[in-house]
């Protein structure tokens, strides 16, 4: 695997630290990720790394990184929608985040069985890593989201 910085890889990092500073006074309490105000320079940056870098390129830094981000985009959705337009790219990240170990924030293992279910193309690798989901995630609400993604898969799959 060749790992890749580039210009997108600095950006995007660079805007995820500006959120992490900002959080240090502002959060953890219900919502409290959709008060920050720059949410449209954090989308464009993951937008441009999902369209423009190979997921099996990125470093784990800027992995773990995307993956934090995610989390936090969990009541706009935008990073994960964007993630569904490029399947290849979900099934990537998937792979690297829901592999032991997981990643351990729950907000972003939702999202990804959200994605796979949502996902048309790669479908037997979608089931696959929802079942696995369903069965072995630590969390109740992470469980829920793959199975009800799983059974909309076996669905689509039989119509």
């Amino acid at each position: 695997m060749r790992v890749v910085h580039s210009e997108y890889t600095f950006e995007l990092l660079h805007e995820i630290r500006s959120f992490k500073i900002w959080a240090i006074d502002h959060g953890p309490y219900g919502d409290w990720e959709s008060e920050y105000d720059h949410w449209d320079d954090i989308w464009e940056a993951t937008k441009t790394v999902i369209k423009r870098l190979p997921a099996e390129e990125w470093s784990p830094k800027v992995t773990t990184s995307f993956l934090y981000i995610l989390a936090r985009d969990h009541k706009e959705g935008y990073i994960i929608s964007e993630l569904i337009n490029k399947p290849d790219q979900l099934l990537h990240i998937a792979y690297r985040a829901l592999t032991f170990p997981a990643y351990p924030d729950y907000e972003a293992r939702w999202q990804i069985a959200y994605g796979l279910g949502k996902m048309r193309e790669y479908k037997e690798q979608a089931q696959n890593l929802l079942h696995q989901l369903a069965i072995n995630d630590p969390h109740e609400y992470v469980r829920r989201r793959a199975i009800m993604s799983y059974d909309k898969k076996k669905v689509s799959s039989i119509t």
